[in-house]
């Protein structure tokens, strides 16, 4: 199709434009754009044709046409509820968020994939106008709900890098860099054998932590040794079989001399199963996690850690997204926030060289 310029002589199609076209009103447009019932069957075909041919893309601001703001943002997550209310990084991302919404008079549900899916594959909340827009906590690779929620152009911004998603908008930490930096500090102590308790690989969390981890050692010369990382598995209960298992069949020669962690949550059962097999923390091994939960500091010996700023990426993310929803233009689609190293006594230098 010929390309078409709308009444001011630009070539950029406005909803408008497609009413004009299909002989419509523009919130019969606006209704077909949110998936919105009251459109006959015809109409809806017409206009979506026009919208697919002539590559319009509707802005957010254009969804109120037909609904009033329900001042209400999902939160969902990729944790159960069980698992975010158990770990303290989680609840401190949530603190942020609140913080936020709640100055700007909005409020938020807390939702958990699971729960999504089951609630009529999650379109209810969309296609009903129950929420104003989605804060997406974890994103999988090329996650079918945020490709489906950027389809449907419905405001949401993803807590976490969104890995395949193109044009996406998200708030996230330096995982890579932080994990590098937890690792660089082990090796600057002296350790060569270091192992990893890994998250989730079909989270970008997980993979982004455990790239940090072998880069850090193939940077320093060392050899990157897959059968050093442990996986963490779901749960603590697993964490601790697991380390348990990989220490107690290792031989002592080439038993690894520090452990990184995925985060301070795994790092406690990591440290029981250590102790339990004999192995005191850091006279005989070292271990090191990442977010700095405010606990960690208060265990023995006191943990080091990756200091992430957790509050403030939820603030940030929260901020975006009533941006979006208020049609803001927003220059940086992704905002990366940095950690530090908090180096305590769960850290030494290895009983000799290896």
């Amino acid at each position: 199709m010929a390309n078409h310029a709308n009444d001011n002589g630009t070539d950029k199609i406005t909803m408008t434009d497609i009413a004009k076209m299909a002989g419509v009103s523009v919130a019969t447009v606006s209704r077909v754009i949110n998936d919105s019932p009251g459109v006959s069957d015809e109409n809806r075909e017409r206009i979506s044709k026009l919208i697919e041919e002539l590559g319009y893309q509707p802005n957010f601001t254009a969804r109120n046409l037909v609904r009033q703001s329900t001042r209400t943002i999902a939160v969902i997550n990729m944790q159960t509820l069980g698992q975010l209310h158990a770990q303290p990084a989680s609840g401190r991302m949530l603190q942020g968020i609140e913080t936020v919404l709640t100055s700007r008079g909005y409020r938020c549900t807390i939702l958990s994939r699971d729960e999504f899916a089951q609630d009529m594959s999650g379109l209810r909340l969309i296609k009903g106008g129950s929420v104003d827009g989605i804060l997406l906590n974890g994103a999988k690779l090329n996650d079918p709900l945020a490709l489906e929620l950027t389809r449907r152009n419905y405001p949401f911004v993803i807590v976490g890098r969104a890995i395949g998603l193109v044009n996406s908008y998200y708030v996230d930490i330096d995982n890579v860099f932080g994990a590098y930096s937890a690792v660089e500090t082990l090796i600057r102590l002296g350790h060569r054998r270091i192992a990893h308790v890994c998250g989730s690989q079909q989270t970008n969390l997980g993979v982004e932590r455990l790239e940090g981890y072998r880069r850090a050692l193939l940077d320093a010369g060392l050899e990157y040794n897959e059968n050093f990382v442990i996986d963490a598995g779901l749960t603590r209960k697993e964490v601790y079989a697991s380390v348990r298992s990989f220490f107690e069949n290792i031989v002592q020669e080439k038993r690894p001399t520090a452990v990184f962690t995925f985060n301070d949550f795994v790092a406690i059962p990591v440290i029981r199963a250590l102790l339990d097999i004999g192995l005191q923390v850091p006279h005989d091994i070292s271990v090191i996690g990442f977010d700095d939960d405010e606990a960690s500091q208060f265990l023995n010996p006191p943990l080091a850690s990756i200091r992430a700023p957790i509050y403030e990426m939820g603030m940030e993310a929260a901020e975006m997204l009533l941006r979006l929803i208020g049609g803001e233009q927003i220059d940086s689609r992704q905002v990366i926030l940095q950690t530090r190293v908090i180096e305590r006594s769960s850290l030494a230098m290895p009983l000799q060289s290896v």
